[in-house]
């Protein structure tokens, strides 16, 4: 899960529901200036975290803040293993999806492999699970090209698949910067139609950014996303937290993307 700490309070949320909203963005981006996009972009976007699910059932608690554990602090020894059941439901959902995905998780262990705009996973180090996970995303990709994906070679043609991969990074930090209140200035390299480019980032409001070029139709995006707030000094315990969390009211945050003005 996302925590996030804002008002002196923790807000949370689940990955799950930070997929759905990185999903609502690649929708909007579909119908910009720069799409259309695959149907099976789309899918990979609203799904690519969702084995976060397994772990945002029993969060654990954070033994430096006393808070909820933000997602980058879980390690590759749990990390891997359930994100790699999320990427086999979502490739039994729409195949090409689930490679977006595999190549999505497998980027986290390897610098994202040239994408630039968020700080690295905070890992100390990549472990024998991580370096696992790796070869057997490889060899689940192969799987995937040899089975569901033989008879859609336009799909996997090496540019689609690169602008892809980029531009699901691309979306997912456009969420992650108004769920979890990154301060970023923009990220790059972006498939912008027919060329490439990178988008500036400002900040307007803790769940607001102004963006450019602005690849959604009109002025501005409006999103919802569904968290819950715990207060800063929790119970010592893990259950405790898990309580207050599970008791916590859901709040619809409103978030806005915009138009950032020329010279600013």
């Amino acid at each position: 899960m996302i925590v996030r700490e804002l008002d002196g309070r923790w807000v949370v949320i689940e990955q799950a529901e930070h997929a759905r909203h990185t999903g609502a963005i690649a929708e909007a981006w579909d119908r910009g200036a720069f799409g259309p996009l695959p149907a099976s972009f789309i899918t990979a976007a609203r799904l690519h975290d969702i084995g976060w699910a397994e772990w945002d059932l029993e969060p654990t608690l954070d033994p430096v803040t006393g808070g909820p554990a933000n997602f980058p602090t879980v390690r590759d020894d749990r990390h891997s293993d359930f994100y790699a059941r999320g990427i086999r439901s979502v490739a039994g959902e729409d195949a090409y999806a689930g490679y977006l995905v595999s190549l999505h998780a497998s980027g986290l262990y390897s610098g994202r492999y040239g994408w630039r705009g968020l700080e690295p996973i905070a890992w100390d180090s990549l472990g024998d699970a991580g370096r696992r996970f790796l070869i057997d995303q490889k060899r689940y990709r192969t799987e995937l090209l040899e089975a569901g994906l033989r008879d859609r070679p336009e799909l996997v043609e090496f540019e689609a698949t690169w602008s892809c991969f980029m531009l699901l990074q691309t979306v997912d930090y456009l969420s992650l910067l108004c769920c979890a209140g990154l301060d970023a200035t923009g990220c790059g390299p972006v498939p912008l139609g027919r060329s490439w480019g990178r988008v500036a980032v400002r900040r307007t409001s803790p769940w607001g950014v102004a963006l450019s070029p602005f690849p959604f139709p009109g002025d501005s995006l409006e999103l919802e996303v569904a968290s819950r707030s715990l207060p800063m000094r929790l119970g010592p315990s893990e259950v405790e937290m898990r309580s207050a969390l599970a008791a916590a009211p859901v709040e619809m945050r409103a978030t806005r993307y915009e138009r950032l003005s020329e010279g600013l």
